[in-house]
C-alpha cells in the first residue's frame, strides 16, 4: 500500500511537471515525454512488486519491451514494430493477473495492480461484447459525416464500404448460417454443404489476420508520428497533393506546407541552419500547374525565402516523390550524406516513410494536422494502399489459411465417414 501511494505521488507530480514546463514545438511534444515517463514508472512498479514477491517473471514482458525497443532502433519505417509494441502492451495485464494469483495475499493490499487488472477486465469484456457492434456504428456514422462534409468519391467512402462488409459477414456468419444449419430448414449439421463450412470456419481466421494486420500498421503509425526528428535537417520534403481547380493548393495540402515550414524556421532558430524547402509533386492531366509550382508559390506567400525552394515536379506517386526528390538532392549536394526530413498529413506520414525506405531515402518525419472526422476514411485508405504494396504476401497467407480450413474440414469430413 505504502509502495502504491509513493509511486502514484510520484506519477502525479511527474504529469504536472511535464504539462507544465515541456513545449509543443520542441523535439517531442508534451503527450509523448508523459506516455514514456509513465510508461517506464509502470515498468519501475512491475519490478518492484516482482521482486517483493520472489518472482522474476517481470523479465518476460522486460523482454517484450526490448525486441520492441531493439526494433525500433534499427528502424522504425516498419509495420513489424506496431505488432512488437501491441504484443508487449498486451503482456502487461496478463502479468498483472500472473501476479494476484502468485501471492494473492501480498498483492491484494496493491490497490494499482486491483485496478489495473480491473481496467483490463473492463476493455476486454466490452470488446468482446461490443466490439464489432461499436465499430460497426462507427464507421456507418464517420462514413455519414464524410459524406455530408467531402465529395462521394469512392476513396472518401471506404468507411461506408466496410461497415456494410462487416454487416453482412456478421449477418451471414453468426445469424443466417446458424438458423439454417440448426433449424434444419435446407439442411442438417451434417448435411451442410462443404463450401460454407469451409466460409464459416475461415471467416474469422482471415478476418482475425487483417485486423492484426491493421492494428499493427495502426500502432506503427501512431508510434511514428510520436516520434519528431531532430533538427539537423538539410531538407524538408513537402509531398504535393491535388490542386483547387487546378491551379492553387487545397487547404489540406496548405497544411502540409505551413508544416514544413514551421521545421525549417524552427531549425533555425534552435541551430541557426535553415534547410531547403523541396516541393514534390507532378502535374496531372487535369491542372494547369505542377503541384511543386503551386507549392512554391503558396510556400512564398508564407514568408518562406524563394531561393531556399527546390522543385521536383516530375513524380505521380508517392514513391516517385521519394526517389525523384532524392536524386534531386543528390545533384545539388556535395556531400551525399544528407538528412531529410518529410513533411505530410499525419494520416499519410508512416506510408511515406515506408516509400521513403523503399527509395533508399534516410529520412524522418513530420505529420500536419488533418480534420479529426476525416483521419479514420483517410487511415483505411492508407491501410488499403499498403496491404497492396505487398498483396502477394497477403494473399499467400490468406490462401494458406483458407487451405488449411479445407483441409480440417476434408478431413472431419472423411473421419465421420
Amino acid at each position: 500500500m505504502i509502495i502504491d501511494s509513493i509511486f502514484l505521488l510520484i506519477a502525479i507530480f511527474l504529469t504536472i511537471f511535464i504539462w507544465k514546463k515541456s513545449r509543443e514545438f520542441r523535439r517531442f511534444s508534451r503527450f509523448t515525454v508523459l506516455f514514456v515517463v509513465l510508461g517506464a514508472l509502470a515498468m519501475l512498479y512491475l519490478i518492484v512488486i516482482s521482486l517483493l514477491i520472489h518472482s522474476f517473471l517481470f523479465l518476460i514482458p522486460l523482454f517484450l519491451l526490448g525486441v520492441f525497443l531493439l526494433s525500433w532502433k534499427r528502424e522504425k519505417r516498419r509495420v513489424v514494430n506496431g505488432f512488437f509494441f501491441g504484443v508487449f502492451f498486451s503482456s502487461l495485464p496478463l502479468y498483472l493477473l500472473y501476479l494476484r494469483v502468485a501471492d494473492p495475499e501480498q498483492t491484494s493490499r496493491n490497490f494499482l495492480i486491483s485496478l489495473g487488472i480491473g481496467i483490463g477486465f473492463v476493455l476486454m469484456v466490452l470488446v468482446l461484447l461490443f466490439g464489432l457492434i461499436a465499430l460497426i456504428m462507427f464507421l456507418f456514422a464517420n462514413a455519414f459525416v464524410v459524406r455530408k462534409r467531402e465529395n462521394a468519391r469512392l476513396s472518401n467512402m471506404l468507411t461506408l464500404l466496410i461497415g456494410i462488409g462487416l454487416v453482412v459477414f456478421t449477418f451471414l456468419q453468426y445469424i443466417l448460417i446458424p438458423f439454417l444449419q440448426y433449424n434444419n430448414v435446407l439442411w442438417t449439421q451434417a448435411e451442410m454443404p462443404l463450401i460454407l463450412r469451409i466460409f464459416t470456419a475461415s471467416a474469422p481466421f482471415i478476418l482475425a489476420y487483417y485486423f492484426l494486420l491493421f492494428a499493427s500498421f495502426l500502432l506503427s503509425s501512431v508510434l511514428y508520428n510520436m516520434d519528431k526528428p531532430k533538427f539537423d535537417k538539410d531538407f524538408v520534403v513537402v509531398l504535393g497533393a491535388g490542386l483547387l481547380e487546378g491551379r492553387s493548393v487545397t487547404p489540406l495540402l496548405k497544411q502540409r506546407i505551413q508544416c514544413g515550414i514551421d521545421f525549417a524556421n524552427k531549425q533555425k532558430e534552435v541551430t541557426s541552419k535553415l534547410p531547403k524547402l523541396i516541393m514534390s509533386g507532378g502535374q496531372g492531366a487535369d491542372e494547369l500547374v505542377s503541384e511543386a509550382f503551386a507549392m512554391k508559390e503558396a510556400a512564398v506567400e508564407l514568408g518562406f525565402p524563394d531561393n531556399e525552394i527546390l522543385l521536383e515536379d516530375q513524380s505521380t506517386t508517392t514513391f516517385e516523390n521519394m526517389k525523384f526528390s532524392k536524386a534531386l538532392m543528390e545533384d545539388v549536394t556535395i556531400d551525399q550524406k544528407f538528412k531529410v526530413v518529410i513533411s505530410t498529413n499525419n494520416y499519410h506520414l508512416f506510408r511515406a516513410a515506408i516509400y521513403s525506405r523503399i527509395a533508399g531515402l534516410d529520412a524522418d518525419g513530420i505529420g500536419s494536422k488533418t480534420a479529426k472526422y476525416f483521419v479514420p476514411n483517410a487511415f483505411l485508405r492508407e491501410f488499403v494502399a499498403q496491404v497492396l504494396m505487398n498483396k502477394k504476401t497477403h494473399l499467400i497467407i490468406t490462401a494458406l489459411l483458407f487451405f488449411v480450413t479445407l483441409a480440417v474440414q476434408v478431413l472431419g469430413q472423411l473421419i465421420i465417414q
